[in-house]
């Protein structure tokens, strides 16, 4: 006898992400600040869902460095880290640039496709200044070159760094431009579209130095500020 349907199953792994991305968002967008207190009674009467889910979230981005619990005492936002935001930095730069060289010549139809869509979803955010819109386009876009490797470690990992990133970066003035974002990642997907690795990684590496020397001169003091 095959074993039934069980959509109960999808629907609380749906139910589980949502929450999970309505509280990163929340982090990262500042609504939720770094040390404020969370209490699973307000953050289930905001989501309106059951405290299971809202623990599970609360795990995932502890996990990420988001959230710091200690049990019985408190659960709270995590305050900025500046190693932290310093390593991600470097390990998400090493990932891009490995994906992009390994998968760019590689890459199908359908994931070039997915390259363009993330391209004007980064475009429309512009438009309509929704910085947080454009960060999530950029992480959409490399995310096609992390899974087209196949390493699910390597994709685990810069799917933590990129919340870090997110936070550090979204209150920050000039790191690039809405339209530098969709040029330099218009660059990348035409040359993935030639089959050439070389360009594409070149056109990751002309990137970089926008959002290192931002994180130097603007993030740091700002975080040194704080102390």
């Amino acid at each position: 006898m095959p074993l039934p349907l069980n959509t109960d199953v999808e629907s609380r792994r749906l139910l589980r992400d949502d929450v999970y991305t309505s509280i990163l968002n929340a982090i990262v967008d500042g609504t939720l600040e770094a040390g404020e207190h969370l209490r699973d009674e307000d953050l289930i009467s905001w989501l309106g869902v059951s405290r299971t889910p809202i623990r599970q979230a609360l795990n995932r981005l502890e996990e990420v460095g988001l959230i710091e619990m200690v049990p019985g005492r408190y659960t709270r936002v995590a305050p900025f880290d500046e190693d932290n935001i310093t390593q991600a930095i470097y390990a998400t730069q090493v990932i891009h640039l490995f994906s992009v060289r390994k998968t760019a010549a590689t890459l199908t139809n359908e994931q070039l496709t997915q390259l363009d869509d993330h391209i004007e979803r980064a475009r429309h955010a512009a438009t309509g200044q929704d910085r947080l819109g454009q960060l999530n386009a950029l992480g959409g876009f490399f995310r096609v070159f992390h899974l087209a490797t196949g390493n699910d470690v390597l994709y685990q990992a810069v799917e933590k760094t990129n919340p870090i990133l997110f936070r550090a970066f979204l209150p920050t003035e000039g790191v690039m431009s809405g339209n530098a974002i969709t040029d330099a990642l218009t660059a990348i997907a035409d040359a993935a579209r030639r089959q050439d690795a070389a360009g594409a990684v070149a056109g990751v590496r002309a990137m970089m130095p926008f959002w290192r020397d931002q994180f130097i001169t603007t993030i740091r003091p700002r975080l040194l500020a704080e102390r």
